[in-house]
């Protein structure tokens, strides 16, 4: 419930658009990534514990996820604006914060 919460919130917060969101839920922190950003955006998201970690796309920057970090198992679904969104949880969550 704190995680649908937490997106929820995230979702209302940032224009409608494709991106890609990442938060660990443990501490509060939270940081959104396009495609041609820097990926510092993300350096004040500590990475532990992992379990509190996850990450969500949709749009080009879905596009850019998977197409350069094969073998990550997402759970696929909907966004409320219709993008199609996919979730990494713990150990995914922080490859993608480690390696973007």
């Amino acid at each position: 419930m704190k995680r649908i919460l937490a997106i929820a919130l995230l979702a209302a917060s940032f224009p409608a658009s494709a991106a890609l969101v990442c938060a660990n839920d443990e501490y509060g922190e939270h940081g959104v990534w396009r495609v041609g950003d820097a990926a510092d955006v993300f350096d004040q998201i500590d990475s532990s514990p992992s379990d509190a970690v996850w990450c969500q796309a949709s749009g080009a920057e879905l596009t850019y996820i998977k197409r350069n970090f094969t073998g990550l198992h997402g759970r696929n679904g909907t966004s409320l604006d219709g993008f199609t969104l996919t979730t990494w949880s713990g150990a995914e969550a922080v490859f993608i914060l480690d390696n973007l």
